[in-house]
């Protein structure tokens, strides 16, 4: 099971969009788990986790050019738009 530091890390770094800790920390997890013999868990993470970086090229364009999806806003813009469904 992950550590509370573990998990607090990949939260934290998941609301603030640091993309390239919530991977580090993610892929940590994974470890961890595969080191206490949960290689099904171990290998589901991993999965996951490489499917989401084919997904983060754009996401990264997008903070590279200082464009912010108003569909998740963050920072000062997240204090000023409110997204209803």
């Amino acid at each position: 099971m992950a550590s509370a530091d573990q998990l607090k890390a990949l939260l934290k770094s998941h609301l603030a969009g640091d993309e390239r800790r919530f991977r580090s920390t993610a892929l940590q997890l994974a470890a961890h788990e595969a080191k206490l013999g949960h290689g099904k868990l171990a290998r589901e993470l991993r999965t996951l986790i490489d499917e989401a970086q084919c997904k983060v090229p754009s996401a990264l364009a997008d903070a590279a050019s200082g464009t912010v999806s108003i569909a998740r806003p963050r920072g000062d813009l997240a204090e000023l738009l409110t997204l209803l469904h």
